[in-house]
């Protein structure tokens, strides 16, 4: 691969205005200067990006190419390290997320290829894969745009790598399950094309937006992705424009890349289940809106299976909620009849409020303990906490309420039952997890012998505890390892090894080509195992310790659970209430007689502004979630914070946000404003 001449890009380099007028209407120039154009949107997977980066200098070796990253406002900067061991890339910074479609229409403005490829950041590229396509795009000259065989990291086909277009009975299909019964019919199997054999070259509808060469012509001749998209959706619609121009869709078997599908969307706090079905009514309207019976069968269908996905995403979530509600009112039932000896033993006026008021003060409190995310693991300890709090609570309103105060001893009783029984429930989740499910006990081959094995052995051992074994070693070669765990075998022995020793997860700590992993991945995808690369490893294990002891995902920050951001939003509209109407003093003393704080605190109450939040340092700063009116970062004198402090500053609230410690933020500002005007004063 050439070294690109422009080196590396930043946004200062080219206008906001120009950046935005590409992203809407990219400008395609007529004339290629060179064979490829490798385009990267990136979000926030700079650990992925690294391995993309090193598996495509492999891969454009024998090519007149270049690679342009476009990073898509990432939250956090790790990406910037990155601009120095690649310094042939293009970097361009955008100062706010545009979106997958808008991003690569940049990139279609600035690239010189004759063909241009959209990349996704979290791929790995196969070392032939590339010039593979380039081969097969200029022995048909008649293909606007080719995708690849692309598979999971578990070296299974991605499904969504060669499609058909979402029609009424394709939607339908896949909707009730005839797809999954029936995969090798051609009438049924025609969402995801399951009866095409992987390894036959195939035209399709649709092409997965992980990876497709476009020619530059049938760029030109469509415009770019539509700008209507922002996530989800563009390829599909691309497609569809490219094969009404009359261009063909082809799959490309012989050429591969790996994709850990998904990583970007698990460090967005957007909903992406909302944002996909967006696109595909987008879709639906753009392409047939003008066949009104067509298109409303569609909208309801679509409508129909996001309510279904949703419900399936939080299935747990649901379980849990209903158990909890029956446990508490079963529980309400069996403490009156013990008490007074009939299970409705109250007032008749007393029903139904008791069992909704019940009800209702369980699953809030518990909601706002965590128990019902899909961010947090089900806790029998918060579960426990939970209830007890709801005792306290409930013994105190009948202080107030004296017509429902008919006996302390069936609300003891019922919150007894209800804690054991509802953190019961928990605890025997967790113990089934762990012994069939995502936490069971983990068994751990490592490939390799030297030193950085033997080590990563040692500390395996010493921090995982009864969570895992470390079973052995697989040796490139058949050298045994200076250490007390054994060699298993060698690497042309995998499969065997992973079967014998019943090897869940697989660390390689040699370094080795990207063809070769893949070919690795080949023979993990006839086996459960999850892989790993050995400077990944450590961040998984630290994750994982973390998870045990908060029961969150340790990439997920606070800030973005549901219960803070509920919590969040409630203390914002509370006191923008009050400092716009009987705080107004507080306000004059703090900021003066301004108009601009009223704005601010009137943004507030809107829900453009938060009252404590990050800090933006200028107009273009990224800021990983909604900006303050005062920050961490106001407790210092800004001119001596630096860009990196600032996101450091950001980070750390991000990551353990608390109403304790907006309120500690809080009175830190207003002590620090008090003593500053004091000063200037003197």
């Amino acid at each position: 691969m050439e070294q690109h001449s422009k080196g590396v890009t930043a946004t200062h380099q080219i206008s906001e205005q120009q950046l935005q007028q590409w992203a809407e209407q990219p400008v395609i120039a007529p004339i290629a200067t060179r064979d490829v154009s490798v385009i990267i949107v990136h979000y926030n997977v700079a650990d992925y990006l690294e391995h993309c980066l090193r598996s495509l200098q492999k891969a454009l070796q024998s090519l007149d190419a270049e690679i342009l990253v476009i990073d898509n406002a990432s939250p956090d900067p790790g990406w910037q390290r990155l601009r120095a061991k690649f310094p042939e890339v293009t970097w361009i910074a955008l100062s706010k997320n545009l979106g997958f479609g808008k991003a690569n229409n940049i990139g279609f403005s600035l690239a010189t290829g004759k063909y241009l490829l959209c990349l996704n950041p979290d791929s790995i590229v196969e070392e032939h894969t590339i010039q593979q396509l380039v081969e097969y795009m200029e022995m048909h000259p008649d293909v606007g745009v080719a995708g690849c065989r692309v598979l999971n990291p578990d070296g299974t086909l991605q499904l969504a790598c060669r499609r058909s277009f979402p029609t009424p009975f394709v939607a339908l299909t896949r909707l009730v399950g005839l797809q999954k019964l029936f995969p090798r019919s051609r009438l049924f199997a025609r969402y995801n094309l399951t009866y095409l054999d992987e390894h036959q070259d195939a035209e399709v509808d649709v092409l997965s937006g992980s990876c497709m060469l476009f020619r530059r012509e049938a760029l030109r001749d469509i415009g770019g992705f539509d700008p209507q998209f922002f996530l989800y959706g563009e390829d599909i619609d691309i497609c569809y424009r490219i094969k009404q121009r009359g261009w063909k869709v082809m799959y490309v078997a012989s050429a591969t890349i790996v994709h850990f599908k998904g990583m970007s969307a698990r460090r967005s706090p957007l909903d992406h289940t909302r944002l996909f079905y967006e696109a595909m009514e987008i879709f639906a309207k753009k392409h047939f809106s003008r066949h009104q019976w067509f298109y409303r069968v569609l909208q309801w269908g679509i409508r129909v299976r996001e309510w279904i996905d949703r419900l399936w995403r939080y299935r747990k979530p649901i379980g849990f909620l209903i158990a909890d509600l029956l446990i508490v009112n079963g529980a309400l039932i069996a403490s009156t009849a013990l008490r007074f000896g009939h299970p409705f033993g109250f007032p008749a006026y007393a029903y139904p409020t008791v069992f909704l008021i019940l009800s209702a003060v369980m699953v809030t409190i518990l909601f706002f303990m965590g128990e019902y995310s899909l961010l947090e693991r089900p806790s029998a300890y918060r579960s426990f906490a939970g209830v007890m709090i709801v005792f306290f609570f409930l013994a105190s309103l009948t202080y107030f309420f004296k017509d429902y105060a008919f006996s302390r001893g069936v609300l003891l009783m019922t919150t007894g039952i209800s804690a054991l029984c509802i953190s019961g429930v928990r605890l025997i989740y967790t113990l089934r997890q762990s012994v069939t499910g995502t936490q069971r006990r983990r068994r751990i081959a490592i490939v390799g012998t030297g030193d950085p094995a033997q080590q990563l052995a040692r500390r395996l051992v010493e921090q995982e505890g009864q969570q895992a074994v470390v079973v052995g070693f697989i040796g490139e070669h058949s050298t045994p390892p200076a250490n007390h765990l054994p060699l298993l075998g060698t690497l042309s022995q995998l499969e065997t090894i992973l079967q014998r020793y019943q090897i869940t997860e697989l660390v390689i700590t040699v370094a080795m080509p990207y063809s070769q992993m893949i070919h690795l991945m080949r023979i993990l995808a006839r086996q459960e195992v999850n892989f790993y690369f050995a400077h990944d490893y450590d961040e998984v294990t630290v994750d994982r310790i973390l998870e045990e002891v908060t029961g969150r995902r340790a990439d997920v920050w606070r800030i973005f659970l549901p219960r803070y951001r509920v919590l969040k939003r409630l203390m914002d509209l509370c006191l923008a209430a009050m400092l716009l109407t009987i705080g107004q003093p507080v306000v004059n003393l703090l900021f003066g007689k301004g108009r601009q704080v009223r704005q601010k605190l009137f943004a507030v109450f809107k829900g453009t502004l938060s009252l404590v939040g990050a800090y933006r340092a200028h107009s273009q700063q990224v800021v990983p979630f909604k900006e303050g009116i005062i920050s961490l970062a106001h407790l210092q004198r800004q001119e001596i914070l630096t860009e990196r402090a600032i996101q450091a500053l950001n980070a750390f609230y991000g990551r353990e946000y608390s109403i304790a410690l907006d309120m500690e933020i809080m009175v830190h500002f207003a002590l620090s404003r008090l003593l500053w005007k004091k000063e200037t004063k003197t």
